[in-house]
């Protein structure tokens, strides 16, 4: 074979090769057009696909499949650190709850906050779960319970300088104790304007770790602490058996905080409500 057939070889080799590139490369270069429908649509899907197409290219497509899979997870971590946290309420006449800021017909149910985040409780968005609770409820939990610590800590310095000075002043020094007591309890008596019941809507949350657990924990036992119940909604199976090995429940927290829907748990309070307000307003007639 002589170089002029050597050269033509060469020729119909390359033609061959670059054919090849060509059909390879077709679909990938068609998805280009993808990019301003994924803007439109999701940002930031198209902040992916663009960072995987920069990986593949710069590095060989095994490191660069590598990296954009990494830097896909990256995005679905930072995405449950910001989830949407909202407050719900009722569609009129009907068993649906929607987030009061999104729809204007739904109606807040008096009384109770339903309270939703729309990702899963877990360690790296616990504390802000905790934060926008009470945000979205106006109760600071913290400086409540810190003033609750410090009216029983006057309390029972007063019991103390009155069990010391009872022989002494008699009937004159009880007088004053029930006073003095009457005037903490005024103190610490609730804002009336703030939720009696608290309602997690647990349906987004498909597992909880320890610190979930924690979380959620806490936040009964601290909201307890000043008479606001909470309620537990629409878990699923599997958050219920992370609650029980996680040691949620005990003696004073019972599976009676949870329910199997939203309404289930806001029939339940209105009928306690109701029933308080009719006790209270019956006390104060007699």
């Amino acid at each position: 074979m002589d170089s002029e057939d050597n050269e033509r070889v060469f020729l119909f080799m390359q033609a061959v090769l670059a054919a090849i590139i060509y059909v390879n490369l077709h679909g990938m270069m068609k998805q280009f057009l993808d990019i301003p429908a994924l803007w439109a649509t999701n940002k930031l899907d198209m902040v992916i696909w663009v960072s995987t197409f920069i990986l593949t290219v710069l590095f060989n497509p095994d490191l660069g499949l590598a990296a954009a899979i990494g830097f896909s997870m990256l995005t679905v971590i930072f995405r449950t650190q910001l989830p949407k946290y909202s407050a719900l309420g009722q569609v009129p006449d009907t068993d649906l709850y929607r987030p009061l800021e999104d729809y204007g017909q739904v109606k807040e149910i008096p009384g109770i906050l339903i309270f939703r985040s729309s990702a899963t409780l877990y360690f790296a968005n616990a504390e802000m779960y905790q934060d926008a609770l009470g945000e979205k409820s106006g109760i600071d939990i913290t400086k409540i319970l810190s003033a609750k610590k410090k009216l029983e800590a006057k309390r029972k310095k007063h019991e103390k300088k009155q069990a010391k000075h009872a022989a002494k002043n008699g009937e004159t020094e009880e007088a004053e104790m029930e006073n003095y007591v009457a005037n903490i309890q005024v103190e610490a008596e609730r804002d009336p304007a703030l939720p009696r019941a608290i309602i997690l809507d647990l349906s987004p949350v498909n597992f909880l770790d320890t610190m979930g657990v924690k979380t959620l924990r806490a936040i009964v036992k601290d909201y307890g602490q000043i008479g606001t119940f909470v309620a537990l909604a629409s878990c699923q199976s599997g958050v219920v058996e992370n609650l029980q090995t996680g040691g949620f429940f005990n003696d004073k927290v019972t599976k009676s905080c949870l329910f199997a829907s939203i309404h289930d748990a806001v029939l339940h309070f209105q009928a306690d409500l109701t029933h308080n307000h009719d006790e209270e307003a019956r006390a104060t007639h007699f």
